[in-house]
């Protein structure tokens, strides 16, 4: 995995070495086991504690890193890698996380200032939420 990481983030340039390093050693630990929580991922204490310590680097009293900057030499890494791919396949998949009808309720409005009294019927709905994503993929 270490290769890998490494070639992924070779064009990292997060202002210092150590956090180029630090941000690889992520990457190792973070793909060894991807269901993990941080301190589950690292090593020992001083690992957690030191991957803690790069993600505080976003914060504005740091240097001000963001998502990006930590993406971007992946992002740029995979589209070299798809560029050279002899087939790229482009993958895609819709999922509806939510469509429910909650129920309906009927009831009568007294009668005011002249008016008959008035049957309302309301239906409650919840949000349809789909969520579409793509990716590509380069087959060698």
């Amino acid at each position: 995995m270490e290769a890998w990481a490494a070639e992924e983030f070779e064009g990292a340039e997060l202002g210092d070495s150590r956090l180029n390093t630090r941000l690889i050693k992520l990457a190792e630990r973070l793909a060894d086991r991807p269901t993990a929580s941080i301190p589950g991922a690292c090593a020992n204490w001083a690992e957690t504690q030191a991957a803690y310590r790069f993600f505080e680097q976003s914060s504005g009293k740091k240097r001000g890193l963001d998502w990006e900057d930590v993406l971007d030499p992946h992002i740029e890494a995979d589209r070299i890698a798809d560029a050279t791919a002899p087939l790229v396949l482009c993958l895609q998949d819709t999922s509806v996380l939510a469509s429910v009808v909650l129920g309906q309720i009927e009831f009568t409005l007294p009668a005011r200032h002249g008016q008959a009294q008035s049957r309302v019927r309301q239906e409650f709905r919840s949000q349809r939420i789909e969520l579409r994503a793509a990716g590509a993929a380069g087959l060698p």
